[in-house]
């Protein structure tokens, strides 16, 4: 099967991003321009990652080649078994460290329960989008098998989309709907039809040809400086904002896809377990940075993004050494790779 160099590309770019969006100080004053990245940042770094995600359901053709039960099992594996077990395993030592973070963690029943069924209050912050991620997979999975499975697709997703955009554009998250992630997959759903309908509008042509990049470097930068223009002048929805920038990403990494060398099966390709594995990385520094040595925003910011891309790439190659040592791999199941 052809590889989606661009794809990768672009869900690298989006974990990046979402390893920058982590890394700003918890209570440490900036100046309002640096706050202002961050918040443009967060109106497209996550429908990215759920936009390829989308996309790569579709390329895969994962409803014609799996049953169901496959499927499912191994999204279970990969996405929900590190969600629980890891929280497991951050539950002590969040609760020793609560005074230090400014948070309160409670041990009663209730607390516990909630702190793995309402992904939005899980023991570790970012944990939240691989529940997320999971049930859109599955009603994508079950919709396309049962639901299209004598339609045209690209209609069908794009029916879907223009629906959960609308939905999406008009909800107010409830506490009731928090439960199992409802509000985010409600929140998100756009951005996973989107990366379906847009594979089945173009992607064959888009994978299959560049022949000329400017044009599409052009266009993809121009989207860019256009959106960046447009979320300043606040003239624009988030949303319309979030899609463009998705848009210009994909294109950019497109025209840039034939000078790397890059493959999914590569370690930096890994961006689920680098997601997983960056946040308790960048959460040890960062107490250290501003909590233990009160550094400056400036040291703080590039210190805790530096360890959040690189330590999980290290955890990585150890996991790897290990394994490799023991003939085992229990921890590569842990952290779903």
């Amino acid at each position: 099967m052809k590889d989606l160099k661009f794809i990768t590309l672009a869900q690298i770019v989006g974990c990046i991003l979402v390893v920058f969006g982590h890394s700003y100080p918890f209570v440490t004053q900036m100046p309002q321009g640096v706050i202002d990245v961050r918040t443009f940042i967060y109106t497209f770094h996550m429908p990215l990652f759920v936009f390829c995600s989308g996309y790569l359901l579709a390329f895969t053709r994962q409803t014609e080649r799996k049953p169901h039960r496959e499927f499912l099992k191994q999204r279970a594996k990969r996405l929900l078994l590190p969600y629980f077990v890891l929280s497991l395993v951050g539950v002590i030592p969040k609760y020793v460290f609560s005074s230090v973070l400014n948070e309160t963690v409670g041990l009663d029943a209730m607390s516990l329960v909630r702190a793995f069924l309402v992904p939005r209050e899980n023991i570790w912050g970012h944990f939240w989008f691989l529940p997320m991620i999971f049930f859109l997979g599955w009603i994508g999975f079950v919709v396309e098998k049962y639901v299209f499975a004598h339609l045209e697709k690209k209609w069908g997703w794009s029916i879907v989309f223009v629906i959960m955009l609308i939905l999406a554009w008009n909800y107010q998250p409830t506490e009731s709907l928090a439960w199992f992630g409802v509000n985010d997959i409600i929140a998100y759903g756009w951005s996973y039809a989107l990366g379906l309908t847009t594979y089945y509008l173009i992607g064959e042509k888009l994978s299959a040809t560049l022949k000329n990049g400017l044009p599409m470097g052009l266009t993809g930068g121009g989207i860019f400086i256009l959106s960046c223009l447009m979320w300043k002048l606040a003239v624009l929805p988030v949303l319309v904002i979030g899609i463009a920038m998705i848009f210009a990403i994909i294109l950019l990494c497109k025209v840039w896809e034939p000078h790397t060398r890059i493959s999914r099966k590569s370690l930096i390709a890994q961006t689920y377990q680098i997601f997983i594995l960056s946040w308790p990385c960048q959460l040890v520094v960062e107490i250290i940075t501003e909590r233990l040595l009160h550094l400056q925003w400036w040291m703080i910011i590039p210190s805790v993004f530096c360890v959040g891309v690189v330590g999980p790439l290290l955890i990585l190659k150890l996991i790897e050494w290990l394994e490799a040592r023991t003939k085992t791999r229990f921890l590569s199941t842990i952290i779903g790779k």
